[in-house]
């Protein structure tokens, strides 16, 4: 690279995705003494306007020419990457090479003087994709994937272990966490590119980015439990004298080699189904390395958020934002939690997940089902840590300009308005300010005025121009009076509380004053050039809600991702790493780069469902930088979904909410494995949604009755289940005989899932209750006698089931309900 530079060439670098050619760059913007580099994705989509420039509407609705990214960045000497240029058309690769051939003349000129000119990189996977035109303009350099495939061993690995993990090179850690970590990640490596391995095609295409995510998400983790624990390590990893004579001995090692095995579950294993084979593999493969001496995995994480500056998600800290920020969203999902949402132990330990990534990761992936409370759980822990979320549903039409923003036309008088009322809110917030922090009424001896009633002449001029709007006579000699009184306020009394605000350390207030400042600044820049086009619309480019999440530091999920077209959405993969800047990204602004930081808050969760037809997979680009947590179906788990369940009946009042729950899960498992796989995707599918509107409806039933009995409860109850499981799939139950004719649908299996082997303290339901259940319910599902006792021995108290049992086997009911296939010896049993 450095023979190609020098011979004022452009390099472009050849390889597969995370083969290292932007961390390259970076690096020699570093060595050159530039933050970062300009980086511009191109796609199939990507125009010339894009990148190189367009006509924009002035305010007085002329239109000039205003250059793009590209064209900016080499005027101010930046060095440019221009990535995936294989990507290019030709009508924008035509337009590039007359960019860069002027841009390389200029070079040639500005040489001879010694005076700096910009760098222009690009990366493509494959040489021969990338135009003719471009092909000649550039200097391929090809790049190696560092690692050696399914042939990569622990020597290649530990290496990189080593210097990810130089700030705790201790000794002592050596054969015990970083040699078995190099190990681990080196089989993993070899199962993901063995093409004869039996999971090639189901693992993703890992990288060295991997090994940095791990490194990522130790660091603060395991700084948190040393500080918790109040241990200070020495040049071996272990700890100080004094704290080990003291008694308080802490096995450090152990902490530190626990902690990296869940993350490598987090960063290898998390991404793939609970019950798949190739997580199961991949879990022996950890555990041989790596010795499971946690807890069980459904052991319930330690929950607190009643705290005031956290919240505690185990061994994590989280911390929270302040109460009452500057901005919020117009749409916050910290809103949208469901009322009814329950947090149990699998709950918290997903919460615990995502906040170890989110905590020093930038993105994040949920894939899971539909209903798999992907977007909720966002909600939820968005809501404790007291973040805005602003939440974006993809679609196949979805472009870039969705996320980014892009022209909106307004009429002139409604922005004068918006405008204006923007700085009557502004001074109302100084007129405050006055009377709480200035104790006498001049603000100074020159002033012949008090501030009180200088910002009260502004109000009146202001409003005086907004009910001038409509008349352009009087709107200008409106706009002088009050451009006058506004530039008093801001020269003699907004610096004056400016300077008394940072004396008492008021960081909220100095950034309120920060922002209407420069609305005020807007409105007498922009006003006079205005009036002149009442009857006119003028277009302005809109911040999106991916740049409004980037500003404020607000979180951006982006719902059902994988239906936006793969194109569309590697666009975003400067957006998701840490060292995310307006530079990096490609949106160069001189101007707006001094007044605009990327916030350290910002996240982008995205949400995914590879099941659902119709979907485009992830682009490689994006999911090898974010880190992705699969979640099943909520109603999966059978101690989860009863938990919920039960929670939800204790809220209603009822009297024995734990054997009702279970009762109502074992009639939704067996409806949701009984319907056929090709109606799954329809109206009849039934998921956890479902049985949250069986609850709602239960809920308003159970309103309109005063103290209802344990009968009326169970009436009302087989009424709900019959309309939202029996009632929809009565000619399914009929036509395809699937309740009985499969093995895998038995009650009797779904009643041991729930019953047995638990260990809790049934609350009993009585024998007139169990009769109104099994009468009104179990009579639709075809289940033999048998399968009705075990659920009767269950639920029933012991002194009643005799009764039960003699209520349920008399003819008059079992000839609708029990199959004829039952034998004379399961009767008799």
């Amino acid at each position: 690279i450095a023979r190609v530079l020098s011979m004022k060439l452009c390099p472009l670098l050849i390889g597969d995705p995370a083969a290292g050619k932007s961390t390259c760059i970076n690096e020699i913007a570093r060595q050159l003494g530039h933050n970062s580099a300009v980086t511009i994705v191109i796609s199939v989509s990507t125009t010339s306007d894009d990148i190189i420039g367009r006509y924009q509407q002035l305010l007085d609705g002329s239109f000039a020419w205003k250059d793009g990214t590209l064209v900016n960045a080499l005027k101010d000497r930046k060095i440019v990457v221009l990535k995936n240029l294989h990507h290019t058309n030709n009508e924008l690769a035509v337009q590039l090479f007359r960019i860069l051939a002027e841009a390389r003349k200029r070079s040639k000129e500005a040489s001879k003087d010694n005076v700096p000119q910009s760098l222009v990189f690009a990366t493509a996977t494959e040489l021969n994709k990338v135009p003719t035109v471009l092909r000649n303009h550039f200097t391929p350099v090809e790049f190696r994937p560092v690692l050696p495939g399914f042939q990569c061993k622990e020597e290649s690995i530990f290496p990189f272990v080593a210097h990810f993990f130089k700030d705790y090179s201790f000794d002592a850690w050596r054969d015990s966490v970083y040699h078995p970590l190099a190990n681990t990640i080196a089989a993993f490596f070899q199962e993901s590119n063995d093409p004869h391995s039996q999971f090639a095609d189901v693992l993703p295409s890992w990288s060295l980015r991997e090994l940095e995510k791990t490194k990522n998400l130790f660091y603060p983790v395991f700084n948190s439990v040393m500080q918790l624990s109040n241990t200070d390590l020495d040049a071996n990893g272990n700890m100080d004298e004094q704290q080990q004579n003291e008694g308080d001995s802490v096995d450090v090692e152990a902490i530190a080699k626990n902690l990296i095995r869940r993350i490598l579950e987090l960063v290898f294993c998390a991404s793939l189904p609970r019950s798949s084979k190739a997580k199961k593999g991949m879990l022996e493969i950890l555990n041989s390395k790596f010795l499971d001496n946690s807890s069980k995995e459904n052991a319930a994480v330690i929950f607190d958020d009643s705290l005031e500056h956290c919240v505690r998600l185990g061994l994590l800290f989280f911390p929270k934002r302040e109460r009452h920020p500057a901005q919020l969203p117009a749409n916050d999902g910290r809103n949208l939690v469901h009322p009814d949402f329950v947090i149990t132990p699998s709950t918290s330990q997903q919460l615990q997940d995502i906040g170890i990534i989110l905590q020093t990761h930038r993105s994040l992936i949920l894939s899971g089902p539909t209903a798999s409370g992907k977007t909720q759980l966002v909600r939820k822990f968005a809501q404790m840590t007291r973040t805005p979320v602003i939440e974006l549903k993809l679609k196949k039409s979805t472009e870039l300009a969705d996320m980014l923003g892009h022209l909106q036309a307004e009429a002139v008088t409604l922005k004068l308005t918006r405008m204006s009322t923007a700085v009557v809110q502004f001074l109302c917030h100084i007129f405050f300010d006055c009377k709480a922090l200035l104790n006498d009424n001049q603000l100074g001896a020159t002033n012949e005025i008090s501030p009180l009633e200088q910002v009260e002449n502004a109000v009146k001029a202001m409003h005086r121009f907004n009910k001038a709007v409509s008349d352009a006579e009087h709107l200008r000699s409106s706009l002088k009076h009050a451009i006058e009184a506004l530039n008093s306020v801001l020269s003699s009394i907004v610096d004056d509380l400016e300077e008394r605000q940072e004396n008492q350390g008021d960081v909220i207030i100095s950034s309120v004053y920060e922002q209407g400042r420069r609305k005020t600044d807007a409105f007498i820049s922009q006003a006079e050039k205005l009036i002149s086009r009442l009857d006119e619309l003028c277009f302005e480019p809109t911040q999106g809600p991916l740049l409004q999440c980037m500003r404020h530091g607000w979180w951006l999920v982006l719902d059902d991702a994988n239906f936006c077209p793969p194109y569309i959405l590697s666009q975003l993969q400067e957006f998701l790493g840490n060292e995310v800047s307006f530079e990096s990204t490609g949106l160069y602004n001189e101007e707006e780069n001094e007044q605009f930081k990327v916030s350290p808050y910002f996240k982008v969760i995205l949400t995914v469902d590879p099941s659902r037809p119709g979907v485009f997979p992830i682009p490689v680009s994006i999911s090898q930088r974010c880190i992705e947590l699969h979640m099943g179906a909520v109603d999966e788990d059978i101690n989860c979904f009863v938990n919920i369940v039960s929670s939800w009946l204790s809220k209603i009042g009822c009297d024995y909410p734990t054997s009702l729950a279970r009762f109502f899960v074992t009639t939704h498992h067996q409806c949701k494995q009984g319907v056929p796989s090709h109606l799954k995707e329809g109206p009849f599918d039934v998921t956890f949604r479902t049985a949250r509107r069986a609850f709602k409806l239960l809920q308003q039933s159970l309103g309109h009755q005063i103290d209802p009995s344990e009968t009326a409860v169970a009436e009302i109850f087989s009424q709900v289940v019959f309309s939202f499981y029996i009632n929809p799939y009565t000619h399914l139950f009929k036509s395809h005989r699937m309740l009985h004719n499969s093995p895998k649908t038995k009650w009797s299996e779904r009643v041991e899932e729930c019953f047995g082997g638990s260990g809790d303290e049934m609350d009993l339901i009585s024998s007139d209750a169990m009769r109104i259940l099994c009468e009104k319910t179990l009579k639709c599902f075809y289940v033999t006698i048998a399968e009705v006792c075990l659920i009767v021995l269950n639920l029933v108290d012991w002194n009643l089931r005799n009764q039960t049992l003699l209520h349920l086997s008399s003819s008059r009911f079992s000839c609708y309900w029990v199959k004829k296939q039952t034998s004379t010896t399961e009767i008799k049993t």
